[in-house]
């Protein structure tokens, strides 16, 4: 049952539980030929007190819990991180598609929504202009008739023509841009458990989205599932930057393009992009998105200990003391 209908269920099933419960307190309080009046006016006042309080108790207890939809991206790709680093079980994980955000680097993932063009076209135009003079419409029409005897039929066969235009859902993403991730159901304390691991509201900051889940077949199931009709999109929260990025974008039709210093992308170690990269193919990410984790430059590093980042590594003895497969709640496996 979807979340919403359950609570609806859960406090409109409240009031037959109590009288319910009422009705068999009551009913043991009944009297017998041993029992006067006064002692069953009491009895049936304890009754009452014991059926609201049990009635109470009762729905409180088969009312569900709250959950909700955390989209994971980075190294939460591979649910053993979730397991043995933040000790969470995870229940149900399932990949999913974020459209119009892009996923960016500093030294940690990010992701950060993109800008998506506002549609324009002839049709947007004319609608603006009918919009703010009806009267050239309607003398336009009047020509078209003179000229013609009949109404010109071409402005139907346009709007026709534009059932793929801006009248109609246009295809996804509108930026060119996804994210590919994961979706786990968490309790209220597990996603609370989630943010504090990941540094929320300092490090990241939670925001509300949209997210298309499919089952990965390693070729283009999630670019599908976005513009499926039968696809419904799941409302979710993902980390991204706790900050806006203040940036300035290249202007159409100009050569500006300056970025501030709190957007500079710090590249990733080859250990922590090649557990995203491993996330990817064992969940079937879509190809283009798992070609495209290939192009990523990876940081240089010093480190003696642990020349290639210290992210695999630490998941692998996480992995080990607990006993958990790095295949752990993934499709297939």
């Amino acid at each position: 049952m979807h979340r919403d209908g359950a609570e609806r269920f859960a406090r409109t099933s409240r009031f037959p539980w109590v009288v319910a419960t009422m009705v068999v307190a009551i009913y043991f309080a009944a009297p017998n030929s041993s029992t006067s009046t006064s002692t069953y006016s009491d009895n049936v006042g304890v009754g009452i007190g014991i059926g609201i309080g049990i009635g109470i108790g009762a729905v409180h207890a088969l009312a569900p819990a709250k959950v909700y939809r955390y989209f994971g991206y980075g190294s939460n790709v591979i649910p053993s991180t979730m397991k043995t680093l933040r000790q969470i079980e995870v229940r149900e994980a399932t990949a999913a598609v974020l459209p119009d955000y892009e996923l960016v680097f500093r030294s940690a993932a990010f992701v950060r929504p993109v800008p998506t063009p506002v549609p324009s076209n002839n049709r947007s135009e004319k609608a603006n202009g009918n919009a703010n003079d009806d009267s050239s419409s309607s003398s336009s029409d009047e020509k078209k008739k003179d000229t013609d005897g009949n109404s010109d039929d071409s402005d139907n066969d346009n709007d026709n023509d534009d059932s793929n235009g801006v009248a109609a859902k246009q295809a996804l993403p509108l930026s060119g841009k996804v994210v590919h991730g994961l979706v786990y159901t968490l309790t209220e304390d597990e996603f609370a458990k989630v943010g504090s691991t990941e540094g929320v509201p300092f490090g990241y900051r939670w925001q509300s989205c949209l997210v298309y889940p499919y089952r990965g077949d390693g070729k283009q199931a999630g670019g599908d599932s976005l513009n499926d009709p039968n696809a419904l999109p799941i409302q979710a929260y993902t980390l991204v930057e706790p900050n806006a990025p203040n940036r300035t974008r290249k202007q159409k039709g100009t050569n500006t393009d300056a970025n501030s210093s709190n957007d500079v992308e710090i590249p990733p170690s080859a250990s922590y992009l090649g557990l995203i990269r491993e996330g990817a193919r064992l969940w079937k990410f879509d190809k283009s998105y798992q070609d495209e984790l290939t192009t990523i430059q990876v940081a240089k590093t010093n480190n003696i200990l642990f020349p290639d980042g210290w992210e695999g590594p630490t998941l692998q003895l996480a992995e080990k003391a607990t006993g958990t497969k790095r295949t752990y709640m993934i499709d297939g496996y």
